[in-house]
């Protein structure tokens, strides 16, 4: 079983674009387009250092 939370909120062409989207990944389906293009939004970083350190905490190789 599969649960998924798809971003998109009330916006029906972007709730199917990012259900396309999904089952496109889960078929490894190389032909994956995005019709709405980038987002404009500020892409978050930082992210690695978190990881890396929850690893060594953890002791996960």
């Amino acid at each position: 079983r599969l649960a998924f939370t798809l971003e998109g909120g009330y916006n029906l062409q972007v709730d199917s674009c990012a259900l396309r989207a999904t089952f496109d990944v889960l078929l490894d389906n190389p032909e994956t387009v995005d019709p709405l293009g980038q987002s404009s939004a500020r892409k978050p970083g930082g992210f690695e250092e978190h990881i890396e350190r929850i690893k060594q905490i953890h002791h996960i190789a």
